[in-house]
């Protein structure tokens, strides 16, 4: 279409982009028909009598003209509540990653402390009588979890000889239940029996957190020849 030109047999005017807002405010809304099925400004209308809106002022929402003014409201009370809405549902993801991550650390070093507890313990005197309270202390000072600490009534240490007889032991109250010692024990040989148990939890914020048991064991052969560990 030129500029000045019809549609139709209609004159319309045109006005440059940056002044048409302005213009359109101050102006009259005006009506105009068209036959049915026709297209005004390139927009396919359904009646004969139409009011025409400038587009920056208006938009259609079915078969109707709502003002821009109106639209932008509309908009802009459905996104505070998709907000809303969604805000919760990330908050949750986000803090169950976040201590999901603290959880499998916190069990890293579980696992850790008990190792380096039967190693030790592996090669420590077993005839003394604070033998088992030794390993204990050792598996407190290798475990590290920031702001955490690990209790004596969560660690639980033990000396099985090969026919299952526990000659020397130091058990917590709170350390869960033995691990199963190997079955294929030489004659003689004894097996250091290390584990330990905390309680650990993950935070959903919105919903009950996730609680459970970290737990971490470990065994090791006893590496020195004392009685009643006579192997060699």
């Amino acid at each position: 279409m030129a500029r000045g030109g019809t549609v139709a047999g209609f004159s319309l005017l045109r006005r440059p982009w940056r002044a048409r807002n302005q213009r359109a405010r101050s102006e009259p809304r005006r009506l105009i028909r068209r036959p049915r099925g026709q297209e005004v400004r390139g927009l396919r209308v359904s009646g004969e009598t139409h009011l025409v809106v400038p587009p920056v002022l208006s938009r259609w929402v079915g078969n109707r003209i709502i003002p821009a003014s109106r639209c932008t409201r509309h908009e802009e009370g459905t996104a505070a509540i998709e907000f809303a809405l969604v805000v919760p549902l990330l908050f949750t993801l986000l803090f169950g990653m976040i201590t999901t991550g603290l959880a499998y650390s916190d069990h890293l070093s579980a696992t850790n402390a008990v190792r380096e507890g039967a190693r030790y313990g592996a090669a420590a005197d077993i005839t003394q009588a604070g033998w088992p309270t030794s390993v204990r202390d050792r598996v407190k000072q290798v475990y590290f979890n920031a702001g955490v600490t690990v209790t004596d009534d969560q660690i639980c240490v033990k000396l099985v000889q090969a026919g299952g007889t526990t000659s020397n032991q130091y058990t917590g109250s709170n350390c869960g239940t033995s691990p199963s010692t190997p079955t294929s024990m030489a004659a003689g040989s004894c097996a250091v029996v290390v584990w330990m148990q905390r309680p650990q939890s993950i935070k959903l914020l919105f919903i009950p957190d996730l609680t459970f048991n970290v737990r971490a064991e470990s065994i090791a052969y006893y590496g020195r020849k004392m009685a009643p560990c006579t192997a060699s």
